[in-house]
């Protein structure tokens, strides 16, 4: 393979790796959780396939994806996701386990082995010398999860409420466990862990190993009786698979062994005579070592593109990622409640920072495209349809005010003119002719840059308008939501935000990812050209007493002066912060101030410090 994706998919969080055919790692992302049992196949698949695209995004060649995903223990769990992968994904291959076998694989240096995780669950994993894997444990918190960081803090959590009730003694918990969990008292814990997710009641450990570092005897006892069970559950795989204290170590995963070394001796101690390890392949490069396998272990499903695995849903056929409708059988929004939708819609718009993440380097190369434009003195120019044409217009808009820059030199375009802010005006998106005109009619001209906003990639007018500005001798940006778009513009920047959890809806995550890739855009590019000094807002128009004020706590902190005498220099400068600081940290006249700002065109920087 030319590209393979490995996710370690998990009950906090999947984090993502996509590496070359030499085994390098090229580019890592973290999403949400994506556990089968807790999620269920349909959402965990479409966190999957999120990262996969967005990893897999310009890549060409043999590609191929897989997945050790957290509760997926059965063969069917592990189908149903194998094959919305592989109908999903650009690939030609997926291979799907839990999220545990894979470290076996990777770190066992021969059979008989034995592997055990204790981290927000807990399991223990044996290989014999038939290559057969045995497993103990992990089987969920109702089930079976001894040893895990939420089996700790669920001891801990009725330790200390028997401590309250005054059936044991008094213990540290009663005061660090509703401190950690952030609720006002002890007794409001009853509410929140009714509440809580696995991983949330886990992340109560910590604060158990704490009170138990600082002798609490409640909390050693927690500590020591999870440890216990859980080397007793490894001391029984070892003599199922024939490990004996002179073959190689037992491997140790999780946090509770590789952040909490009470809880490690604790266990070590209980282990008996057993030597441990920790696994040199973990997360996403141990599955990893599955993909790259010449074949699919049969504890592991796989399966391979064909004719029948190539189609999506009829109605999405040729849509952006934007567009694309759910599958027939999916949950969607009008099926969710209140607080379902409230949470499915804060974790689907986390995807938004992560898409922009994955487009860093295009956006540093929009920040240097955009700074040369200002310190050349030409103008950048943003243009848009509907919501992306209101978000550019946003950020055009607040650019004076923050920055002081003349507002002719960050201009908004919106297709419909004004009203469109307000309304929708249809049609126009569609209008090349007015996309062209609008920006013609800005006085579009050589050493401009057009900055193309559009979440499909798509819009006419927004094509036209780059056209256009190429024509003109301007530099153009192309900024979108679909990973395959294709545009004249001198540079791309295509956030893979994929679906809506409204079908189409863009002013939900493709417009928060385009707000913050905008956002990026003109503060770096303000930033560059001089308009920011040591992170604060030099150049703001201090137009009203707030903004007098922070002018002043500004002039203060760079010339080491007070605040009565910053608000004196404010207004002997005529309320230009960079005059004022320069006449106070220089010991200069208005116009001396005024002149030296002058020799460094309007640079803080350069006027403070002359020689960098």
């Amino acid at each position: 393979m030319d590209w393979v994706v490995a996710m370690d998919a998990g009950a906090t969080a999947t984090r993502a790796g996509l590496f070359d055919a030499e085994k390098k790692l090229c580019l890592e992302l973290v999403g949400g959780p994506a556990n089968s049992a807790a999620y269920g196949a349909e959402d965990t698949a479409a966190e999957l396939v999120r990262l996969g695209r967005a990893l897999l995004a310009g890549r060409s060649g043999r590609m191929a994806v897989t997945v050790g995903v957290a509760g997926a223990a059965l063969r069917a769990e592990q189908e149903a996701l194998a094959t919305i992968l592989i109908r999903d994904l650009p690939v030609e291959n997926v291979r799907v386990t839990t999220d545990v076998h894979p470290l076996l694989f990777a770190n066992a240096v021969s059979p008989p082995a034995v592997l055990v995780i204790s981290g927000t669950g807990s399991c223990v994993l044996g290989l014999d010398s038939s290559q057969r894997v045995f497993r103990i444990g992990g089987r969920g918190s109702v089930m079976g999860d001894g040893g895990s960081a939420y089996a700790v803090a669920a001891r801990a959590l009725r330790m200390a409420s028997k401590a309250a009730d005054g059936l044991l003694p008094p213990t540290s918990l009663q005061d660090a466990l509703p401190k950690t969990a952030g609720v006002a008292s002890f007794d409001a814990l009853a509410a929140w862990s009714s509440l809580g997710a696995k991983w949330v009641i886990a992340s109560l450990a910590p604060a158990v190993v704490e009170c138990a570092r600082q002798g609490d005897a409640a909390a050693q006892a927690c500590l020591r009786e999870e440890a216990a069970g859980l080397a007793e559950q490894v001391r029984i795989a070892a003599a199922r698979v024939g490990l004996a204290s002179n073959d190689q170590p037992v491997l140790l995963s999780g946090s509770l062994f590789t952040q909490c070394p009470t809880y490690r001796s604790l266990f070590e101690e209980a282990l008996g005579g057993l030597p441990t390890a920790f696994p040199q392949h973990t997360g996403y490069r141990a599955v990893a070592e599955l993909g790259f396998a010449a074949e699919a272990p049969p504890w592991s499903c796989e399966l391979k593109k064909t004719a029948d695995t190539l189609s999506p849903a009829p109605l999405s056929v040729g849509l952006p990622p934007t567009e694309s409708m759910p599958p027939l059988d999916a949950r969607t929004l009008d099926d969710l409640t209140p607080i379902e939708i409230a949470a499915l819609m804060t974790a689907d718009h986390q995807h938004a920072l992560e898409a922009v993440g994955v487009q860093c380097g295009a956006l540093s190369q929009a920040i240097e495209l955009a700074s040369e434009t200002l310190q050349t003195g030409r103008t950048i120019f943003y243009t848009g349809a509907g919501t992306s044409g209101r978000l550019g217009v946003l950020d055009a808009s607040e650019c004076p005010p923050t920055f002081g820059v003349d507002p002719s030199r960050v201009v908004g375009i919106i297709a419909g003119g004004e009203i469109a802010l307000r309304s929708s005006v249809e049609g126009e998106e569609d209008s090349r002719e007015h996309g062209r005109s609008d920006l013609v009619s800005a006085g579009v001209q050589t050493g401009d840059l057009v900055i193309g906003i559009a979440a499909s990639g798509t819009t006419p007018y927004v094509l036209a308008a780059i056209e256009a500005g190429r024509a003109a001798g301007a530099r153009t940006i192309m900024l979108c939501c679909n990973p395959a778009a294709a545009s004249e513009a001198d540079l791309t920047i295509a956030l893979p935000t994929g679906p809506e959890v409204l079908s189409g809806s863009t002013r939900l995550k493709a417009g928060t990812a385009t707000k913050l890739a905008l956002n990026i855009i003109s503060t770096g590019a303000m930033t560059r050209a001089g308009y920011v000094h040591r992170g604060l807002m030099v150049c703001m128009r201090p137009v009203n007493e707030k903004l007098k004020n922070r002018a002043a706590r500004i002039i203060a902190a760079l010339s080491d002066v007070s605040f009565a005498d910053a608000q004196a220099f404010l207004v002997q400068a005529e309320n230009h912060i960079p005059t004022a600081i320069l006449m106070a940290a220089k010991h200069l006249s208005t116009n001396q101030a005024r002149e030296l700002l002058a020799l460094s065109r309007g640079n803080l920087r350069k006027s403070l410090c002359p020689t960098e």
